[in-house]
């Protein structure tokens, strides 16, 4: 994935607020630049719809990267709001993201099938909202690469054509 860029935010109120160190945002960033991503940005900002959504839009705007993955708040507390968040601000919706991520997550535990995972184009930057479980984080990274991730943003941005 050489020449690809990411960003990674982090959905957490007690990691934003120093309560607890974040794991899935480094465990996300080590994943990415394995892979061969230039990581332009790495935040964590609380659970919270309006901070969410401008923290996404202000990536998309600032550094147009080809990915972003977010971590955290796909699961079905009162506080998890990626989903509602995110999919507003979706031009395109790829629903096979979420469902490979339930799918392939069911592997390592029924509980994947709870996950509110999504995928989708913001302009031309594909955003990926991953489960805030560090092994999720993994897993999810690790199925998307072998499967989607490539795929989709050599599409998007027309690599393919000879």
């Amino acid at each position: 994935m050489n020449n690809y860029s990411a960003a990674i935010l982090t959905l957490s109120d007690r990691a934003s607020q120093g309560v607890y160190e974040d794991r899935s945002g480094p465990i996300a960033q080590e994943k990415l630049k394995e892979s061969g991503y230039d990581v332009v940005s790495y935040q964590i900002i609380a659970d919270d719809m309006a901070a969410i959504q401008n923290a996404v839009l202000s990536l998309v705007d600032a550094h147009a990267p080809h990915l972003i993955i977010t971590s955290g708040g796909t699961g079905v507390s009162l506080r998890d709001v990626t989903p509602e968040a995110i999919r507003p601000l979706l031009n395109q919706e790829v629903p096979g993201i979420g469902e490979l991520l339930r799918s392939d997550g069911a592997q390592f535990t029924p509980l994947a099938y709870a996950s509110r995972s999504l995928g989708g184009f913001i302009k031309n930057t594909l955003v990926v909202a991953l489960p805030g479980n560090p092994k999720a984080v993994v897993e999810g990274f690790d199925a998307l690469q072998k499967h989607l991730l490539p795929h989709l943003i050599k599409i998007r941005h027309g690599y393919n054509k000879a």
